[in-house]
């Protein structure tokens, strides 16, 4: 199974929800069965992870150093499972570049069990304190999505 994250410059959001479900992955021993990747819309290229958000992912014992941002027109997209996007104008511009992948695209949100608000808002330029709240977000909806592609490996390994 292949899951991308998506969103702007691949630097804050949807590096942070690639390693927390990188971990959780790793954690339940199922990393041969599932890729986590991440990308950005306008992405450049190497560009690596904010200090907060890897701060903020430091504070939950995972490492962000080795992230470098990828655009996502030169990622495998085509062959991804789920591709998880942070804002609706994100799910919009991925359905325009790629439009044969329309039925794999999710909001994050989606996932979520508050759906009155769908976009994660992006936390870049702006304080720790935002970060943290935008890593809580993200966290509590993959916590939430990991629930259900949990089922869709189990219902495959049997």
């Amino acid at each position: 199974m292949r899951i991308i994250f998506i969103c702007t410059g691949n630097i804050c959001r949807s590096p942070m929800a690639m390693a927390y479900l990188r971990k959780k992955v790793e954690d339940n021993k199922l990393k041969s069965k599932i890729e986590v990747l991440s990308a950005g819309i306008n992405a450049v290229d190497g560009d690596e992870a904010t200090e907060y958000a890897k701060q903020v992912m430091y504070n939950m014992g995972i490492d962000l150093t080795y992230h470098r941002a990828t655009n996502v027109k030169d990622i495998d997209i085509k062959n991804a499972d789920y591709i998880i996007a942070m804002t609706l104008e994100h799910k919009d511009k991925i359905v325009q570049f790629f439009p044969q992948v329309k039925d794999r695209v999710y909001l994050l949100k989606e996932f979520s069990q508050n759906k009155d608000y769908l976009n994660v808002d992006d936390p870049w330029g702006l304080n720790l304190h935002v970060y943290e709240h935008c890593a809580r977000e993200i966290v509590e909806c993959v916590d939430k999505f990991y629930e259900e592609i949990i089922q869709r490996v189990d219902n495959f390994r049997r």
